[in-house]
This record gives C-alpha cells, structure tokens and sequence, in this order.
C-alpha cells in the first residue's frame, strides 16, 4: 500500500503534480512459487550427472566439478560454472577507511575456489547435488554450495560457509554468468535506481523494469554498482522472451 502527497497547484519551487512526500506499507505475506510436479529422467556417469525434464535439463559436472548447463527449452542460460563469491568492486568509502586492503583477503577466496567434493541424492520428485569448495584462504575453509532440480525446471540454490577467524566479508554470494542473449531484467524489490542497505528508505517497493547494460553506472571512478535491494525475484531474459527468473523467500541483495 503506497500513499503519496503531490501538489495542488504550481509553486515557485516545483510544477503542480510534484511529489512532496510518500509513504509505503507491506500488507500480507509473500509466497513463492512452489515447484510443480512433473517427470524428468537422470543420466549417470563418470564425468556428469544430466537432469531432463520436459523444457529443461541440468547437467553436474564432476571434472570440472560444478554446474556445467542450465538449458532452457533448448537454450542454454550459463556462460561458465558458478562459484561461491565473496568480492564486490570496492567503493570510495571502502577505499577512504583502507577496507579495500583490510578484506583483500576474499577477492582471492572465491576467485582461486576449488571443488573438491560432489554428491547426489536422487528421489522421486528431485535430484539434489552438492559440491564442497576449498577457498583460496588460511585457515582452511570450506564453502557448500547445493541443487536441488525439480522435474518443472525450478533449481534451488543454498550456499553456506561456517566461517573463521577472518576479517569482514564484502560480499556472499553465488555467482553466475548467464548468457550475453539474456539483457533485460524485470523485478520485484525497491528501485528504480541502485539501493542498498543505507539508502533503501529513500526507495519504493514495487515491480520495475530494467537492463543490465542500464544497471551500470558511469562513475568518474569506476567503483560498486546496480545493486537491487530487497528482491523477492528478478525476470533476466531476452528481448524476444525467454529467459529465467530468480526468487527467494528471503531478501535478496
């Protein structure tokens, strides 16, 4: 529920219709989609494990050991293999207080992450699949991320990482590239503009539209970007459609 104040009539400072104030409350709960019930076979071997449903298939590579395709209704969605990420491009705050150096430690971390681990559970309504990474940090530590494919095409995601005698983490996050065809984007969270956890209540929640090219921003300083702040799920598809949509039942940053 939006309520907003606009002027009556022309001021000197602002034309008539100019918005003076607003205010927003959440009304009801939100509930994400949950996966349909549909068939899907699984091929086993040494090297993958594929996953085909109707419009969708998954296959989990061993060697190299991750998520080597997302292909839907014969196109394929990734680029290269997601990994755990801990990185962000540093900001001018990060840079004035030396936090750049200070957490340098996780740019490595992720980057430099390797699998060392994979197993796979198969019933009758899902294929779940994990893989252990070793990150590139002392001490050792490991980060799991985990599949879970549904015979619909929906894929969840969980990533955890126990943690350490380490310095503040910048980022936590699963990283992903998608293929260069996938340029628009369509959201539910707070815009239009970037938000984050310290301008979020300078922001409206509701449904926007977007590019991925638009999300860049051109600072004189190339620095942190286009972050979208209490996502409950993002459209990322094509211009002639298709595409995949990303939703949690947590705030996604």
């Amino acid at each position: 529920m939006t309520v907003s104040l606009h002027l009556r009539e022309d001021t000197l400072w602002a034309e008539k219709g100019y918005e003076v104030m607003w205010g927003q409350s959440v009304v009801g709960a939100f509930h994400p989609q949950k996966p349909l019930t549909a068939p899907f076979r699984v091929e086993d071997s040494e090297i993958n494990l594929g996953v085909y449903g109707e419009h969708v298939s998954c296959i989990f590579s061993r060697k190299p050991a991750g998520l080597l395709s997302y292909c839907v209704n014969g196109k394929e969605m990734l680029e290269k293999l997601p990994k755990p990420n801990f990185w962000r491009a540093p900001t001018d705050n990060d840079r004035g207080n030396n936090g750049d150096a200070e957490m340098a430690i996780w740019k490595v971390a992720g980057l430099y992450a390797k699998a060392k681990g994979f197993t796979h559970t198969i019933s009758s309504d899902c294929v779940q699949v994990s893989y252990d990474y070793q990150l590139a940090a002392l001490p050792d530590s490991v980060c799991t991320i985990s599949y879970t494919i549904y015979g619909d095409g929906t894929l969840e995601v969980a990533q955890s990482f126990e943690g350490g005698p380490f310095p503040e983490m910048p980022e936590f996050s699963w990283m992903a590239s998608c293929s260069p065809e996938l340029t628009d984007i369509r959201w539910y969270g707070y815009g239009p503009e970037d938000t984050y956890a310290d301008t979020v209540q300078g922001a409206k929640l509701g449904i926007y539209r977007g590019t991925v090219e638009g999300s860049l921003k051109p600072y004189l300083i190339l620095q942190e970007c286009g972050n979208k702040f209490g996502v409950r799920w993002m459209d990322v598809v094509s211009p002639e459609g298709g595409g995949i949509r990303i939703s949690s039942d947590q705030l996604l940053e």
